[in-house]
Formats: structure tokens, sequence, C-alpha cells
């Protein structure tokens, strides 16, 4: 004799129908959130320090790194970092293909034509010259009294903007300029074996230099200017596609 099954009673098949309709519900709900989930940030970044620093763990640190941080991370906003030469940022933001950020920029008439600016985030110490032990300046000279020298060679980094006082002063000064897109380690190091007789920087990154590449204060000629205005405000500059919402949120949060 043939045994029969017995058959699945009904409450079964709704249970099991309630219980698939919820564990598609819940999957199509994480789905969603994970498509309106913000894209992160992108922060375009060089290492300059004492600004912009890699530490030994991989994060990225200095002055203007922590800044921004602590301004994303109070905004609500994440972010992810991107190294890129300030060359090639520049060139990024301008095309404009994405939301899209660097961090540590000066204002210019230029580059407020294609990029959106928040708020200052630092503002560095007065330039000064940093020159060969061998230069010879008097005591707080006038930059356009070493800069009308013609017996004077001028480092310079391309592609980088020094403030209005000192790029006007650089357009009519008589002393060589000499451009070069080495980082800022090598600019001071060319300053010290000779190559070139003086370069600028903020007095801060003059200082972290001579500190942190072994020389001492005697290998150079620390020159403070007596018509040296203060030193630029730095800014995370974005490219026009960030949102006007995302810069409110920075701006809110740097107050």
């Amino acid at each position: 004799m043939r045994r029969a099954f017995a058959s699945t009673p009904a409450w079964r098949y709704a249970l099991n129908r309630v219980l698939c309709g919820l564990f598609l519900s819940g999957c199509a709900a994480c789905a969603t959130a994970a498509d309106t989930a913000p894209a992160p940030l992108i922060l375009q970044y060089d290492v300059r320090p004492p600004f912009l620093m890699r530490n030994a763990d991989g994060s990225i640190g200095g002055k203007l790194a922590v800044a921004t941080v602590t301004a994303l991370e109070k905004a609500g906003i994440p972010y992810v970092w991107r190294n890129a030469s300030p060359t090639r940022q520049l060139a990024i933001l301008r095309a404009n293909l994405e939301p899209n950020c660097a961090i540590g920029w000066y204002k210019t008439p230029e580059r407020q034509t294609f990029v959106k600016y928040s708020k200052a985030i630092y503002q560095d110490a007065p330039m000064v010259g940093v020159a060969n032990i061998h230069l010879q300046v008097p005591p707080n000279p006038r930059v356009g009294d070493v800069l009308g020298r013609t017996d004077v060679s001028v480092l310079l980094k391309e592609s980088v903007v020094y403030g209005p006082y000192l790029d006007a002063q650089f357009a009519a000064m008589k002393a060589r300029p000499v451009k070069s897109y080495e980082p800022y380690g090598q600019l001071i190091k060319l300053v010290q074996i000779g190559r070139v007789q003086l370069t600028f920087v903020p007095l801060e990154e003059a200082e972290y230099y001579v500190a942190g590449m072994g020389y001492r204060q005697e290998d150079f000629h620390f020159i403070r200017f007596a018509d040296m205005p203060e030193g630029e405000k730095r800014y995370i500059i974005c490219s026009m596609k960030t949102d006007d919402a995302v810069m409110q949120r920075i701006d809110a949060a740097l107050k």
C-alpha cells in the first residue's frame, strides 16, 4: 500500500510569503540606501611640510590637513585623499568633471573664475627670504632693495602664487629669476649649496626645513623684510560641480 504525503498547511505558505517579502524589502532598502549615500568628496593634496604631510601610518597630516578634516567631520561630509601635483590639481579643477577639491590654495582673481572658495582655513606667517649664507644684505631690508640687485639670483617655484605683493615685486625685479618644479625641500637645498642665492617661503616652512632636514640655523641667512605684509590666507578650493550646499556646510563648520 502506497503511503500518502501530508500536505503543507495553508498558514505555512502564508508565513513563508510574508518572510520572503520582508527579506526582499530589506534588501531593496539596503540597495537604495547604498545608491543614495553621498560619494566621498575628493581632496587633492601635495606633500608640503609643515602644511601637508604623509604620516608614518599612511594618513595625511599637517596644519592644513588638520583644519580641513576637522571641518569636514564636523559637517558630516565623507572624503577621500588623492595625491596630485599643484599643476595637476588646477587642471582637474578647471576640467570640472566631478565634485573635487584641493587643499591650501591662495585666492587669486584668475582662480576665482573656475573654482569655488571656502572660508579661510589657515593664514601663513609672513614670507621670509631664505638666503645663501654668503649673500650680504643690510638688516631688515626692503624687498625691492634686494630684488633690485642684478647680482642676486632668486629661486621661484613654477606655477606657485606668492601673494599680490611679492608677485608684483618679482615682475619688476632686476635680480635673475630661476624657475623650478622641484619640491620645497630641494629648493632649500639649492640655496644652501649656492646654486642660487635666495628663495621665499613662509616663516613656518623655513623653520621646518632647517630643523627637519638636519641643517643648522647658521647654514642659511633668514631675511626678515621691513615691508613684508602679513602672510596670505589659505583656502579649500573646489570645482564648480561641487554642490553649493556642500560649500556652505564646510563654511559653517569653519566658523
